[in-house]
């Protein structure tokens, strides 16, 4: 195997398992800024902020998988999606966003450590961003076939 090859497969096993490899990154990047560069500390209005903002994430989330699966499913969009597999990719990214949400509301009720609460947090962000990135793209294909 090439090194082109090496790295093709790389970047296609990352963009396979975004659901889990974007959270990883998003974790050890927070470890390492707050342990190295700049230790993070949140008053308890801004997470409370956070909290609030993670409902309407939820509303996002929920409201994402309802235009998903109300596509016609004879539509070429779909059908390409399907044939490729990303409606699993997609699917596991709104399940992991409402997870980590959730988790993070109960780390915040049961007053867990600030920084586990960051990490979840940022999780949740970082999977609702890979959703508004698959709703985007399902939105431009669509719009392509008329």
């Amino acid at each position: 195997m090439s090194q082109g090859e090496s790295m093709k497969s790389i970047i296609t096993n990352f963009k396979k398992y975004c659901y889990i490899s974007c959270p990883v990154i998003v974790t050890i990047f927070f470890i390492f800024i707050n342990k190295k560069i700049y230790s993070i500390s949140v008053s308890e209005d801004r997470l409370n902020a956070i909290i609030g903002l993670l409902g309407t994430l939820v509303g996002f989330l929920l409201m994402a998988i309802t235009v998903f699966l109300s596509l016609p499913k004879e539509n070429i969009v779909i059908k390409r999606v399907k044939k490729y597999k990303h409606h699993k990719i997609f699917t596991k990214c709104i399940l992991l966003g409402i997870f980590f949400s959730c988790l993070t509301i109960l780390f915040w009720v049961m007053n867990f450590s600030v920084n586990l609460i960051l990490i979840t947090f940022l999780i949740s962000i970082s999977e609702t961003m890979i959703a508004a990135y698959y709703i985007y793209l399902l939105c431009l294909y669509s719009f392509e076939e008329l």
